[in-house]
């Protein structure tokens, strides 16, 4: 009886065991299964990205090219064509339709993006060579439409320290090149003959007042009788530090502060008190 009890117990031992190794089993092919299913996926989504990646750098690539391809066409000869190069050549289609010449049809061969980039170089070279416009005193005018006449004297003489006794060719060089980057081309610089004798160059002002806008007055008479005559006469602004005192009665004074434009060196530039730049 009790091999019979042994038997049983090792029988009912061996079921369990077979119990759990199939159990086990089943799990581990379970967790196969998974990981095979989560492998595929990954696969998957790894192929998705890779496509999606692929057509992103293609994209990249195409674009990169047709950039390239619009920076070439931009800087080549051909496509810098200026609106000189057109002219109105009658058609049968339409009299009016403007056409290249010959020497446009040769350069002019440009797209669609070149027509419309060149008519942006054009405006902005129309931009560049527009009159810069000023403020004189309060009121805004293009500065081609004036006119000014400047006391040469009075520029050469002056001196931080106030020491007026000797002419100085530096300032009237800083005067013309303040003149041009504003841009002002009506304009006449006055000197007393007397100026000659103090200039601290003198070939240099000789060579100076050659320049018709340059114009030394007679000896024995005063820069200021012509230089208020001209502004009269040619309805210019006067550039002086000279408030022209002893003119009040014969100009009036109302007319000689409205017109006159002080000046200031700063360093090696001219400021004026009434002509801001804009």
């Amino acid at each position: 009886s009790n091999i019979d009890l042994h038997k049983a117990k090792t029988k009912s031992s061996q079921k369990v065991a077979d119990i759990e190794t199939r159990e086990k089993e089943k799990e581990e092919l379970s967790l196969d299964e998974r990981m095979r299913k989560v492998k595929e996926k990954f696969k998957k989504i790894k192929s998705s990205y890779e496509k999606e990646k692929s057509s992103t750098i293609q994209g990249r690539s195409d674009a990169d090219h047709d950039k390239s391809k619009i920076s070439q066409i931009e800087e080549s000869e051909e496509y810098i064509t200026s609106e000189e190069e057109i002219e109105r050549i009658p058609s049968n289609k339409n009299a009016d339709e403007p056409k290249l010449s010959k020497k446009g049809m040769n350069r002019g061969k440009i797209n669609s993006i070149g027509k419309s980039k060149q008519k942006e170089i054009n405006n902005e070279i129309k931009i560049e060579n527009s009159e810069s416009q000023i403020f004189l005193g309060q009121k805004k005018c293009e500065i081609s439409c004036y006119n000014f006449v400047v006391d040469g004297a009075n520029i050469a003489r002056f001196n931080e320290n106030g020491d007026g006794s000797i002419g100085r060719m530096k300032n009237l060089r800083i005067l013309i090149n303040t003149l041009d980057s504003l841009n002002i081309q009506n304009y006449v610089v006055m000197f007393d003959r007397s100026l000659y004798y103090i200039i601290d160059n003198q070939a240099e002002y000789q060579k100076l007042i050659k320049d018709a806008k340059f114009i030394e007055i007679p000896g024995g008479t005063q820069a200021d009788h012509f230089i208020l005559q001209y502004a009269k006469r040619e309805d210019a602004y006067i550039i002086s530090n000279d408030i022209f005192r002893d003119f009040y009665e014969l100009y009036g004074r109302e007319w000689i502060v409205e017109n006159r434009i002080a000046f200031q060196f700063v360093h090696d530039y001219l400021l004026f008190d009434k002509i801001t730049m804009i």
